[in-house]
């Protein structure tokens, strides 16, 4: 109760100062006001407003005489046009302030609220008890004023030299004194800004210069696209030939003989296609001799019983199949791989195995041998060891679990 009464108190001593100052101001130009004193300021602007042809719905919102939803909660209640209006500016076009040109230097910025830098990154890291969206805004405003305080002052002070406020000692520091200097320039100059002048003189040329510089823009854009694409599709290419080169994708030849059912050709060329998972198969038409077989790598990259499974069977992105392979060319495309390759074909008959003495499914006898290998932390090549030497069999697990099962 104490509390609510002193703080009524000093609304009201506020009140009473703030219509005794009112009073003074008034009586110190001779001017009778009829009705609340308070009002006036506001019923000025509202005047002032409309003789400047700001819209009423504009006057609405400064004055927060809106009624509607839009205007009460979603837009600002400082209207654009209308500031501009009162301002001295015209509200559809750009300004400028003559004494804004010049950006005041960090250095005497830091002068001016020194802590304001120092609370505002602290708030915006959260290095702080505890935050709120009015102190975060209130940093923001006086880091804001930092700046356009020291630009109104440098002009200010030759309209009133004798305000006691110049008598601080930012006033007479080296730093304020060349900003000041550097701004009286541009006032003393009227100069305007370059697109200002422009949009005066030619506003037509003005308009056809930033169509331009979107254009330009845009274009930089689409070529930026373009060049992406270009590097990726070169990357394809340099995938595709190192596959080719190392081994590890196969070159098929063959030949097309005259007056027979394959007409020879003395030109050669070469075809691809890129699967959906962005993996290629190159062949070459070539004159040599039918029987030439391919050279082919297995894949290093196959590191689990079932990737073998798919690479002996299937295929690996868009490769022949190993099995496709043999079929055709026997022994010769693997000349210079057969130690991987027998290593590789004793996991695969393992498999079979598996499949055919304990009537396992494909993916069942796959997954007992990479059962065997997680356990005794094994490799695909140790495993294939370990069956190429008949230290291990892979089927007495199997058959125990399967007489286990049965029971």
């Amino acid at each position: 109760m104490h509390m609510e009464q002193a703080c009524g108190t000093v609304l009201l001593l506020n009140l009473l100062c703030l219509i005794k100052s009112l009073k003074a101001a008034f009586d110190s130009i001779n001017l009778f006001v009829r009705r609340k004193i308070t009002h006036v300021p506001r019923g000025s602007a509202t005047k002032m407003a409309d003789n400047l042809g700001v819209p009423s719905s504009q006057i609405s919102r400064m004055g927060q005489w809106s009624q509607d939803v839009m205007s009460n909660s979603y837009l600002d209640s400082v209207p654009r046009h209308l500031i501009r209006k009162l301002a001295g500016f015209e509200s559809d076009a750009n300004y400028y302030l003559a004494r804004a040109i010049e950006e005041p230097p960090a250095e005497l910025k830091r002068l001016v609220f020194p802590m304001a830098d120092y609370w505002y990154e602290r708030h915006t890291t959260k290095n702080v008890d505890q935050t709120s969206g009015s102190a975060d805004g209130f940093l923001l405003l006086l880091k804001c004023f930092q700046t356009t305080f020291l630009q109104d002052a440098a002009a200010m002070m030759d309209v009133i030299p004798d305000h006691p406020i110049w008598k601080n000692e930012l006033f007479t520091h080296p730093l304020f004194l060349d900003f000041r200097r550097k701004v009286k320039v541009h006032v003393d100059a009227r100069e305007e800004p370059e697109p200002e002048l422009l949009k005066k003189v030619a506003p037509e040329v003005q308009d056809q210069l930033a169509n331009m510089n979107r254009m330009i823009s845009n274009g930089f854009k689409e070529l930026a696209r373009n060049q992406q694409a270009t590097d990726a599709l070169q990357q394809t290419m340099q995938q595709m030939f190192n596959n080719i080169v190392s081994g590890r994708q196969p070159l098929q030849l063959s030949v097309r003989l005259e007056n027979s059912s394959a007409p020879t050709s003395a030109s050669a060329s070469t075809s691809t296609s890129a699967s959906a998972s962005a993996s290629a198969y190159a062949s070459a038409l070539v004159s040599a001799p039918v029987s030439t077989a391919p050279v082919h790598k297995m894949s290093r990259g196959v590191y689990t019983v079932a990737d073998l499974w798919k690479e002996w069977t299937l295929g690996l992105d868009g490769f022949w199949s190993i099995q496709d392979m043999d079929a055709k060319y026997g022994t010769a495309w693997r000349k210079d791989d057969r130690k991987w390759y027998n290593l590789r074909k004793k996991e695969i008959e393992a498999v079979k195995k598996l499949q055919n003495d304990l009537g396992l499914s494909p993916p069942t006898a796959m997954d007992t041998l990479q059962r065997i290998m997680s356990r005794r932390n094994w490799s695909l090549d140790r495993l294939g060891t370990e069956l190429q030497k008949g230290s291990y069999d892979p089927f007495s697990d199997p058959k125990r679990q399967k007489v286990d099962d049965d029971r």
